[in-house]
């Protein structure tokens, strides 16, 4: 039997006109009746961010601003970082102050893994050859982590104002029971309604995802 006290939730994001994403798409122009469902749309007016958020953003900003500096990245080192920086993540390491301290290890072992990957000498030292401008990159990459620090406690300013704006509360599902937590993430649009990006709590996110504490749809209880 149905629950008539249980709400059930719909965020109607995304409507495609001719393979073309517009987003902030109103489900009651097309349904009209969304028959006694909850919904939301993506345009839904909210205060996205508090005064006190706003003042923090513009200090902020001005401190981005300061120590911002144009690189010249090798495309490998790069790809190092990124995957250096979610590697943090998934393991709880991730420091939103600054994670720079590690990198040259990581690097260090990443090159000797792909090195011990193959036998002839040649090869091998092909392979180290791979890592040499990424070497030389190590010395920008300490404003770079200051930059991408920064910039991700900009973004927590924005997710922090953006969960105490919405009426939706969310839990984990753990062994103990549903724990609070904050919201996933949030997508921000465009006033065109066609470009998008996504805000995302990645130290959250992974959190639920690899934490054996929280119960996902595919774990064995």
């Amino acid at each position: 039997m149905f629950d008539r006290n249980i709400w059930v939730g719909i965020v109607w994001h995304t409507n495609y006109i001719n393979g073309q994403a517009h987003y902030g798409y109103d489900i009651q122009k097309m349904v009209g009746d969304v028959f006694g469902l909850w919904h939301f749309n993506a345009h839904d007016d909210i205060e996205v961010l508090d005064d006190n958020a706003k003042d923090l953003l513009q200090y902020m900003k001005k401190e981005y601003s300061s120590i911002k500096q144009k690189f010249n990245l090798n495309s490998m080192t790069i790809d190092l970082w990124v995957t250096y920086i979610n590697s943090r993540i998934k393991d709880g390491t991730f420091d939103v102050n600054g994670n720079i301290t590690n990198f040259a290890d990581f690097v260090v072992n990443h090159m000797k893994k792909a090195v011990e990957q193959v036998k002839r000498t040649e090869t091998k030292k092909n392979r180290i050859d791979l890592y040499t401008p990424v070497f030389k990159d190590l010395p920008d990459m300490v404003a770079v982590d200051k930059m991408h620090s920064l910039l991700y406690r900009m973004k927590l300013v924005i997710l922090k104002s953006l969960n105490k704006a919405s009426s939706i509360q969310t839990y984990l599902k753990t062994q103990d029971g549903l724990v609070p937590t904050g919201h996933e993430g949030y997508v921000a649009i465009n006033k065109h309604g066609i470009d998008a990006v996504k805000i995302i709590d990645r130290m959250e996110f992974s959190y639920a995802n690899f934490s054996p504490d929280v119960i996902k749809g595919w774990t064995k209880v």
